[in-house]
């Protein structure tokens, strides 16, 4: 669940950046929006603003994820996790030794 919300997120910069850019790669309606009706482009600003402020939201509502992001990367995948990680399931009650023997 984690990864999904983050890549959103990631995917929100994505579009933006590429809008910023009059690249319309990602989205292929508005691309034919506006070579029909040039004079539509004048909304791309608003649809940067609206994808930036869904980006903003999505990171004020799941703030706390962030926090908790690499402990349950251990869940995901827990070859991935690191030893400089390790501390941080110490809120979970675990200890670095007990995860040594399981």
């Amino acid at each position: 669940m984690m990864s999904i919300v983050f890549s959103q997120e990631e995917k929100f910069s994505m579009y933006i950046e590429e809008l910023s850019n009059n690249d319309f790669s990602s989205f292929s309606s508005v691309q034919s929006l506006f070579e029909e009706n040039p004079n539509e482009r004048k909304y791309v600003s608003a649809l940067i603003k609206l994808l930036t402020d869904l980006k903003h939201e999505m990171s004020e509502r799941f703030s706390d994820f962030r926090m908790y992001q690499e402990p349950f990367r251990l869940i995901e995948n827990p070859w991935a996790l690191t030893i400089a990680y390790v501390a941080k399931l110490a809120i979970f009650g675990y200890e670095a030794r007990d995860l040594k023997t399981s």
